[in-house]
């Protein structure tokens, strides 16, 4: 049976996987004008992301109540889904431009 521990675990093995590539990614890409174009539009796709997770963690938990543990495990798949998502994005946006 597939609990909401055992995917925040792997959602999270993930995040850290993909914020790890999106550093290397980002360290050697982005000397010139197309890698600052690249990553200007990444952080900014990225910053609406991350607003939108924390927005929805926070709207939830006011309409349904809701305990310290599917708390903290909604905020961690948030931000592990959003660098796993904000991954695909820099890679699609590698091959666009």
């Amino acid at each position: 049976m597939i609990t909401l521990d055992s995917i925040n675990g792997i959602l999270a093995l993930g995040g850290l996987v993909s914020l790890v590539i999106l550093i290397f990614i980002i360290t050697y890409d982005g000397k010139d004008e197309r890698g600052k174009y690249i990553q200007n539009y990444f952080f900014k796709i990225m910053f609406f992301i991350l607003t939108f997770g924390i927005s929805f963690n926070i709207l939830f938990s006011s309409w349904v109540d809701v305990s310290y543990e599917i708390f903290r495990n909604m905020v961690a798949i948030s931000f592990s889904g959003t660098y796993i998502v904000g991954l695909i994005i820099l890679l699609v946006l590698r091959r666009r431009f």
